[in-house]
């Protein structure tokens, strides 16, 4: 009869242990990656982007690949304290994120100037 309990808080006790666990291996490289997309696609700049691809054109889009994206200050401020591998994976995956809006916005603000002036043309 005693045994039930014991097995129980046993139990109990390695369920715990084990969240515990994985609470604390939050902060890995993979985690920051992953958190870094979500946040960089959130301010993605789209609409700025496909303004300077409509008005520059093959320019803006050679400068989006010779450049990578700043980081605002705000975005460093908030991983601030975390552990530096999940800080590295946080900025790749912002960076990677927000140079990926870069292209979409350029290339469909370029493609809508190109479309004007081929109907233009037309």
């Amino acid at each position: 009869m005693r045994r039930i309990p014991v097995v129980a808080l046993l139990l109990a006790a390695v369920l715990a242990a084990s969240f515990g666990l994985i609470a604390y291996g939050q902060d890995t490289y993979a985690q920051g990656l992953m958190d870094g997309q979500r946040a960089g696609g959130i301010d993605a700049p789209y609409l700025a982007a496909g303004l300077w691809g409509f008005v520059s054109g093959l320019f803006y889009l050679i400068y989006v690949a010779v450049t990578e994206p700043a980081v605002p200050p705000e975005v460093l401020i908030h991983i601030q304290g975390k552990p530096e591998i999940y800080q590295l994976g946080y900025l790749k995956g912002y960076k990677q994120a927000k140079q990926r809006a870069r292209y979409i916005g350029g290339g469909a603000g370029w493609s809508i100037w190109l479309l004007i002036l081929l109907g233009a043309s037309s």
